[in-house]
């Protein structure tokens, strides 16, 4: 019972926030059968790797549930139901922040520091790297739930405070930030440094790409700052443009989460996969954008199956929303993002009901290209893999934010760079994942794609700065709460863009508004529930109510100045 009662305080001290997984070190303390001094380059291994592997419920409960449908990326089977903007589980990213991902970074860094002088230099470069993964996750973190533990984290291990303050949004931003730059310092040194090997299977301890790595970190945090604090997030941006080494330069520098071969993925879909959203859809179709047969799958009317509702007479039932005489693309169809028509007889039968011939049931919308999500199903032997944070997104915020001033060089060879780099990106995925229909990618294919009258810049500031924000958003479709905090920071996709406009979530007492701008933590129990307490009065968050709008209308620090959903922005 000590026991038990010993790992669910250490668990709160870290967290206080929903759910536990596993803790490293809670059966270190108090199993004397444990290694109590694992090797570092496993611990390393062990954080690294949960950066990805948790993401089995990330996918299937916050992105295919919730922020693929707000973003209006995919529409559910069945389409978008009235309770769009309500919150049920989530998928688990701050309980793998506490109890995945930071524990062992921490022991690493407390090993290191018990050693002489001598061997502690000789590992300055693996402590660095340390606070670059600890980085990376934790603003995925706060990116949704705002202000969490983090200064006084894993206190609960070593100094038995089982209380840790809650940390808000600008404390975390400068603390990484500071922790960014330390580890750049101690990186670019000169000398002979141990590293982590191939149990770095990120970047197998090439120091020069780390500091690429905390550089686009850092870049990602000025984005999350341009509408709080512009001039700390300009501040940023000067130190990264004056870096010696600078952001990713290629798509070989890029985070690319590979642990394994033998790894098979966790994109499931057990509820059945999404489709893909109309306008969405349709502005892929549009622009014959390669990265089309990647996201989704064709429905299930071939030719064959045309002609077979016509042999039997039978082409009235043929759903009347598929263009087949017209549309070459007929076969990716997306569905509409409003509920309302999702409840709506007709547009139910045109959209959402499989029509029957002989035995067989079809179905006219795209779901996703459930082999680029999850390689291993159906026998299929693909290769997953994330790409957690890519060149193109780099590309993409250096364009908006050189087209806005914020940053010199043209921003229309960031941009042209970036959609080069996100076709490319995508192929490789797509390629090593073997999914379904795969097309490769070619250079002409490149080519016409940038000359596309929706792709291609105009020097048109205004129009241009919205072809910006749309192709990073159409690029974070495997990142989707990159695309989320896109669409927060920017309001796009917007309502009547004649390039890809926002769909209004309709139901039959009107518009829904209140999509969440965050998600919600409970209450952490005894050992913290004061501290827990006082960070939910200071963001100003109901602490009992279960009333969906609060999540909108409650916003996050980063939030609070950012544009309503579909009412894009200004330059």
């Amino acid at each position: 019972m000590k026991r038990i009662i010993y790992k669910l305080a250490l668990f709160a001290s870290l967290s206080g926030a929903l759910g536990a997984c596993t803790d490293d070190f809670g059966d270190v303390n108090t199993d004397p059968n444990v290694v109590t001094k694992p090797e570092l380059s496993y611990m390393f291994t062990h954080s690294a790797f949960q950066l990805g592997d948790y993401k089995y419920t990330e996918w299937f409960y916050d992105n295919y549930q919730k922020i693929m449908p707000w973003t209006q990326m995919v529409t559910p089977r069945g389409g978008n139901s009235i309770e769009i903007n309500t919150l049920g589980p989530l998928g688990g990213r701050m309980g793998t922040f506490y109890s995945g991902v930071m524990p062992n970074l921490f022991e690493i860094r407390r090993q290191i520091s018990q050693m002489s002088e001598e061997e502690k230099m000789k590992r300055e470069k693996m402590v660095a790297v340390t606070y670059i993964v600890q980085a990376y996750h934790g603003l995925r973190v706060t990116d949704m739930y705002g202000a969490i533990p983090y200064v006084e984290a894993m206190q609960g291990r070593y100094d038995k405070n089982f209380s840790p303050v809650y940390d808000n949004q600008e404390t975390l931003y400068s603390t990484w930030v500071t922790e960014l730059n330390n580890a750049i310092v101690s990186l670019k040194k000169d000398g002979t440094y141990l590293g982590y090997g191939n149990a770095d299977f990120i970047y197998k301890s090439d120091w020069t790409k780390w500091i690429k790595l905390a550089n686009a970190i850092k870049l990602r945090i000025a984005s999350r700052l341009v509408n709080s604090d512009l001039e700390k997030a300009k501040t940023i941006l000067a130190e990264i443009t004056n870096d010696s080494v600078g952001l990713f330069a290629s798509e070989d520098d890029q985070f690319v989460w590979s642990p394994s071969t033998d790894y098979g993925g966790r994109a499931g879909d057990f509820w059945g996969s999404p489709s893909g959203s109309e306008k969405f859809v349709d502005f892929l179709k549009a622009n014959n954008d390669p990265r089309l047969v990647f996201f989704f799958e064709k429905n299930q009317y071939s030719e064959a199956v045309i002609k077979a509702f016509k042999d039997a007479n039978k082409e009235d039932d043929i759903p009347s929303v598929l263009d087949y005489d017209n549309d070459p693309l007929y076969r990716y169809q997306g569905a509409p993002s409003s509920p309302k028509k999702a409840q709506d007889d007709d547009t139910k039968k045109a959209y959402f009901t499989s029509v029957k011939l002989g035995d067989n049931n079809y179905n006219q919308i795209s779901h996703i290209n459930r082999a680029f999500f999850a390689p291993r199903r159906d026998d299929n032997d693909g290769l997953y893999i994330d790409v957690l944070f890519s060149y193109a997104e780099v590309c993409f915020t250096m364009s908006e934010f050189s087209l806005k001033g914020y940053v010199g060089g043209d921003y229309k060879d960031w941009y042209n760079k970036g959609v080069e780099a996100s076709l490319r990106t995508y192929n490789m995925w797509a390629e090593k994942a073997k999914s379904y229909d795969y097309v490769a990618l070619t250079d002409d294919m490149v080519t016409d794609y940038l000359e596309k009258p929706n792709v291609k810049l105009s020097g048109n500031s205004t129009e241009d700065y919205e072809k910006v924000v749309l192709q990073a958003y159409v690029n974070f479709f495997r990142l989707p709460a990159e695309a989320y905090a896109l669409c927060r920071r920017t309001g796009f996709p917007k309502k009547g863009s004649t390039i890809l406009a926002w769909e209004p979530f309709m139901n039959s007492g009107g518009e829904i508004t209140d999509i969440p701008r965050r998600f919600g933590y409970g209450d952490p129990g005894e050992f913290n529930r004061d501290n827990w307490k006082k960070t939910m009065n200071e963001q100003g968050f109901s602490i009992e109510s279960n009333d969906p709008s609060r999540f909108n209308t409650e916003r996050l620090w980063w939030d609070k100045n950012n544009p309503v959903l579909g009412a894009g922005s200004s330059l």
